[in-house]
């Protein structure tokens, strides 16, 4: 049985990756090697447009496409050859067969094994080793108006925020509401404030140790 299925929105770059070339997928190889590890895809795909003397079609799907199978990967502790074996069967399986499909594996195993990629996966599995993962968040403000106890006349209006917070628990996407006044929206400012402080801290200690620093942002 498959350890890893593909997704649908991997399926285009993946029949991009079987029709390369051998010469194409060995330039993309060493350039993938010559990139930092790095929280951010952009960065990587960046490089190899400035690196590569090439042009290789959809670059950024096929970078796209190969980061998250590699974090899907070593977040379920799957080898690259079994991942690669199991991707490469369930390709060949399908009734809409592509070109190069026999040789998808080996290009797999190149490409996800380049360490550029295995660290980058590393980090992500670390940055997402966490029960509850924020994924977005969005405040809706609106005015509630108070009436006198007969319910006759209005006797006044508040502002009230509603923060909504979008996050995953257990692969599972979930949202939580909760209300705030101005003074509830001070007090978040202070302790985002507080944090952003914490990270400039902590960025010129990381910087002393001359360890790589995985920059999220």
């Amino acid at each position: 049985m498959p350890s890893f299925y593909i997704p649908e929105g991997f399926r285009p770059a993946l029949v991009r990756i079987a029709a390369m070339s051998n010469a194409d997928v060995d330039d993309l190889h060493k350039a993938l090697a010559t990139a930092a590890p790095t929280l951010k895809v952009e960065t990587i795909i960046g490089h190899l447009q400035s690196t590569l003397k090439k042009d290789i079609p959809d670059l950024p799907e096929i970078i796209h496409t190969l980061s998250n199978m590699n974090n899907a990967r070593v977040g379920a502790e799957v080898a690259v050859r079994e991942f690669a074996h199991d991707i490469s069967a369930q390709f060949a399986a399908r009734k809409d067969k592509s070109p190069g499909a026999d040789t998808l594996e080996r290009k797999l195993i190149l490409l996800l094994s380049v360490e550029t990629l295995v660290i980058s996966a590393k980090a992500f599995d670390v940055q997402h080793e966490y029960e509850k993962l924020f994924i977005a968040a969005r405040i809706v403000t609106d005015t509630r108006t108070v009436f006198n106890q007969a319910g006759t006349e209005a006797v006044g209006t508040m502002i009230v925020h509603n923060l909504n917070i979008k996050y995953s628990e257990g692969g599972e996407f979930k949202e939580v509401f909760i209300a705030l006044d101005d003074a509830d929206i001070a007090k978040l400012r202070k302790v985002l404030d507080r944090a952003e402080a914490k990270t400039s801290v902590l960025e010129k200690l990381i910087e002393k140790t001359g360890t790589p620093y995985f920059d999220a942002r």
